[in-house]
């Protein structure tokens, strides 16, 4: 009995030995330098502060920051350059990420950020056989002059037929709400004999100050706009013109349309036409402090001309001109007169 209990007790420990060994050498089989799988990183910009709708983001509303990689971060800004400038479109708080539909990029949807300060956007109402037709397209300038017809009372006229540049320098927002400078109008297809039946819509960006003359001048007459150069130019004081002085030449003389009769004078002429002869004009714009007779002497080398300049410009009296004041400065043929 003994020997069988000492048999029993070897074959469990030798049993035991071999289940000791064989969970030592599974825990070897592994590999106890399990690899850790780091995380994917990715930037974004968070907003600095409250950023309110409408605002154009700049530097310092934005930061970096690193957070975990999905799919969804794609869909937030990551690169700064790709929104400073731009505007928010819907309000976005402190911390908060830009959302790539909340920012807008091309800004050709809202008029209102493409004017600021004391500008408004007014709107015209101009047909196509009317100034430039339909030539004009946003970012031009323009001038906009307003013809008033004539006005009587009591079978008296008080106000002659005139027109009178009232605006210049003013920009166009748009066209036929087209805020781009791409024209897609329907209006270049339309042929040249029906183009000028057309009517379309500019809008002009207006000071403040004008916004009411400019409104009061479509409502009594009708408006033509005068396209200005690319680059930068004058505004001139102008007199406006009536209906007289088309037909009227510098010295009051009734236009030579008909070459077979005598031209008389029909007003008052400070000067002989016959002293001298010309067939342009350059044009000048007063400066504060000019006179007529600096003016002369800048141009034909002698003050004397000074009276031509006060005939062709139909100016009263020598003393009163204006800075700004845009005068027709006739080019002499003999410029020893």
């Amino acid at each position: 009995m003994k020997k069988l209990r000492r048999r029993l007790f070897i074959l469990a420990i030798i049993f035991a030995l071999l289940a000791s060994a064989g969970v030592y050498m599974y825990l070897e089989s592994l590999d106890t330098s399990v690899d850790v799988e780091e995380e994917e990183t990715f930037v974004v910009l968070v907003a600095t502060q409250d950023i309110p709708a409408r605002l154009k983001i700049d530097e310092t509303m934005i930061k970096e920051i690193e957070v975990t990689y999905n799919p969804e971060t794609e869909s937030f800004y990551n690169r700064k350059e790709d929104i400073i400038g731009k505007y928010v479109l819907t309000k976005i708080y402190a911390e908060s990420r830009f959302h790539k539909d909340s920012i807008d990029v091309t800004l050709e949807s809202d008029l209102s950020l493409k004017i600021s300060g004391n500008m408004r956007a007014v709107s015209l109402g101009i047909s196509g056989n009317s100034g430039i037709a339909n030539l004009v397209k946003p970012g031009d300038y323009v001038d906009v002059v307003v013809y008033l017809p004539k006005l009587t009372e009591q079978q008296v006229v008080v106000r002659p037929d005139i027109a009178k540049i009232i605006l210049q320098n003013v920009e166009v927002l748009a066209v036929d709400q087209d805020l781009t400078q791409e024209v897609e109008s329907e209006l270049e297809e339309v042929a040249v004999d029906t183009a000028s039946t057309q009517y379309y819509i500019a809008t002009l960006a207006v000071p403040v100050f004008e916004v009411e003359k400019l409104v009061l001048a479509k409502d009594v007459g009708l408006i033509d706009l005068v396209l200005r150069p690319l680059e930068g130019d004058f505004a001139y004081t102008t007199e406006g013109v009536i209906w007289q002085e088309l037909l009227l030449d510098d010295f009051d003389r009734l236009k030579d349309m008909f070459p077979n009769y005598e031209v008389n004078s029909v007003g008052e002429v400070i000067i002989d036409p016959n002293e001298v002869k010309y067939d342009k004009y350059v044009y000048y714009t007063v400066e504060y402090g000019d006179t007529l007779r600096e003016i002369s002497l800048l141009f034909y080398g002698t003050e004397e001309n000074y009276i031509l300049l006060q005939q062709v410009n139909n100016i009263k009296d020598e003393n009163i001109i204006s800075a700004g004041m845009g005068i027709r400065v006739p080019v002499l043929e003999n410029r020893g007169e």
